[in-house]
């Protein structure tokens, strides 16, 4: 009699990027700039006076194809290590201006917010966001199936600050190349870029490059950002090792004895930035118990409730194994990743009944290696081993161990 549970998954997902022709022929360039950029939401620095700006957004709420109601201009520079943007929003009413702080990836606070978009591949179809509101809140995702598909559980590591002044409120950017995926090359690249901005006691949504609601698609009618020259993402290593502890106490009772015990756990996680647009990353007995709760729901269908997947090692390069099988935007897919290490549901022998059980399926190990090749092919490997699993069942005989 016995229950043991011991799998090894691995998964290999190809897709193809086809390019499309956006319909949008503006363009802004990047300066290049040796000085030390202070990302403090004031364009103090004499580099930023090069940088012609991008203006003349274009409403899509709430009077779509008219020019925006208060004017915005952006700049872009970069240096070896980082791209910089700079927004300055100017207002006729800056008391009005909403500054909401939330927490991060928070998009439902009602407050005025800049974001801006790049597609580093410049495939049309893939491409992470940057947003902030007023307040200095940050918020992250990315996209892919053309902007139909996002997902806000990416958290990478970049700068920004904010500033409300006399005149609107600013907004600066740092943005590592270390963070965003590209194909390098010796030569002038070109990336897919857009800037937004939301005024919100107007209920007001401008971008730069217009997108119209008629029209489908998003990152395929981006602008384009000209300028970058010898850039480069750097052969990065991240190594997270990590050390806790559980401890079990239950004091004697009638006819049991005391139990008591500590039991440590250790693990390690690590990501490899083998190129700029190949990453490698590894765990070994993850612990995932930092990430974020599921929320409850009751589920009265007959369908599997679908929870968003928080766990960092799954996220990394996520928008690659995100393939819909009934339509944009329903379920997750072919791949669903959080059957990874899911619940187990194990049924007592007849006459038994379950006296312990783990909780999930133990990982032991995974490793994934994401990117895109020179030629547009994007690529995932996932593969993962999880451990034996053991229930305890109480029958008329005793107490057994399966």
């Amino acid at each position: 009699m016995g229950n043991k549970l011991h799998s090894v998954s691995i998964y290999l997902l190809l897709s193809f990027n086809f390019l499309l022709a956006g319909s949008n022929d503006k363009s802004i360039k990047a300066i290049p700039t040796t000085e030390t950029i202070i990302i403090d939401g004031v364009s103090r620095e004499s580099s930023w006076s090069n940088a012609l700006p991008a203006k003349d957004f274009t409403q899509r709420d709430p009077f779509e194809g008219e020019p925006e109601s208060e004017k915005t201009e952006v700049r872009v520079l970069y240096d070896n290590q980082a791209l910089y943007i700079f927004f300055n929003m100017l207002d006729s009413d800056p008391s009005k201006i909403i500054q909401r702080l939330s927490r991060r990836d928070d998009n439902d606070v009602e407050s005025d917010n800049v974001t801006l978009s790049i597609d580093s591949y410049h495939d049309h179809q893939t491409g992470v966001t940057f947003s902030v509101n007023a307040a200095g809140t940050k918020s992250d995702g990315l996209m892919s199936d053309d902007g139909k598909t996002r997902d806000f559980s990416w958290n990478a590591v970049w700068d920004v600050a904010t500033q409300v002044n006399s005149n609107g409120w600013t907004a600066e950017f740092r943005i590592p190349f270390s963070v965003i995926r590209f194909k390098p090359s010796d030569e002038e690249i070109t990336w897919g870029i857009n800037f937004a901005r939301k005024i919100t006691r107007k209920q007001e949504f401008s971008t730069w490059a217009f997108l119209r609601k008629s029209e489908s698609g998003w990152i395929s009618r981006y602008a384009h950002l000209t300028g970058l020259k010898n850039i480069s993402s750097p052969k990065t290593l991240e190594v997270s090792p990590y050390l806790i502890g559980t401890g079990k106490y239950f004091p004697a009772q009638e006819g049991k004895n005391k139990v008591a015990g500590l039991f440590p756990n250790v693990g390690v996680d690590a990501k490899y930035g083998i190129s700029g647009n190949t990453i490698l990353n590894l765990t070994v007995n993850p612990d995932f118990g930092q990430v974020e709760a599921d929320p409850s729901k009751l589920n009265l269908s007959t369908f599997e409730t679908f929870y968003e997947e928080r766990r960092p090692f799954f996220i990394e390069g996520s928008d690659i194994f995100n393939f819909s099988t009934f339509g944009s935007g329903f379920g997750p897919g072919l791949f669903y990743s959080r059957r990874v290490g899911q619940s187990i549901n194990v049924s007592a022998p007849e006459g038994s009944t379950i006296v312990e059980e783990p909780m999930n399926a133990t990982i032991l190990g995974a490793a994934k290696l994401t990117g895109q090749t020179q030629d547009g092919l994007s690529f995932g490997l996932l593969s993962t081993v999880t451990d034996k699993e053991y229930f305890t069942f109480s029958n008329s005989s005793g107490i057994n161990k399966d």
